[in-house]
């Protein structure tokens, strides 16, 4: 099935039924291409995009960083989390709720974490939430994105209203062989300020754009 791009655009974002039918089917195409990879390339690739976030100066300089925690098909984030862990930093992991609503919340071991929300780890009731003005740093899933930061997650949109409003930097990380030209955007979809493949890193926040390539 095809879906073209609608006409009615403001600001270069699609804002019809249409443009969402539209990410639904690419969500049903990415699915499909990430089923394809191979264990070892995805193995490969998982270390080395952990390698890339934790070289980045956000991530070295930040006191409390949020991680999401992995499950199935996405980044391995465990040798993220360990490495925040193990650098005496405060890690925030996310706690998702009813009616889209996400809050992060402080563990000290990854042995806590319990089953949440759609069988997610997360941590225990009675962990200290951690405030979007504690947050120095955030790492974030996605399906697919662009370079341009802009991301396509599962629907549910808790990402997009929990990074609505942030005043630190988040990184959405991405394996080279997910990456889309393009991910168009409403007007509720957060931009992610960096981008982290196994081979570059791309910083869409500033005026000029700096890529960092590795071989």
């Amino acid at each position: 099935m095809t879906v073209s791009p609608c006409t009615n655009r403001k600001d270069g974002q699609l804002m019809t039924e249409e443009f969402r039918l539209q990410k639904q089917i690419m969500r049903v195409r990415m699915k499909e291409i990430r089923k394809q990879l191979t264990d070892t390339y995805k193995k490969k690739a998982d270390q080395k995009i952990a390698e890339q976030l934790t070289g980045l100066a956000e991530f070295k300089q930040a006191e409390t960083i949020f991680c999401f925690v992995s499950m199935n098909a996405e980044i391995n984030t465990y040798p993220i989390l360990t490495q925040v862990l193990q650098s005496g930093k405060r890690l925030a992991v996310p706690r998702c709720q009813n009616g889209g609503r996400m809050e992060a919340y402080e563990t000290g071991s990854l042995e806590q974490l319990k089953p949440g929300f759609y069988g997610i780890l997360e941590p225990p009731g009675d962990c200290r939430e951690v405030s979007r003005e504690e947050i120095d740093f955030a790492i974030v899933p996605c399906l697919t994105c662009d370079l341009n930061g802009r991301r396509l997650g599962y629907g549910g949109g808790f990402y997009d209203r929990y990074m609505a409003k942030r005043d630190y930097p988040a990184a959405v990380i991405c394996r080279e062989r997910m990456l889309c030209g393009q991910i168009p955007v409403e007007d509720f979809d957060a931009v992610m300020d960096l981008v982290v493949t196994e081979a570059k890193v791309i910083r869409t926040s500033g005026q000029s754009r700096n890529v960092t390539t590795k071989e």
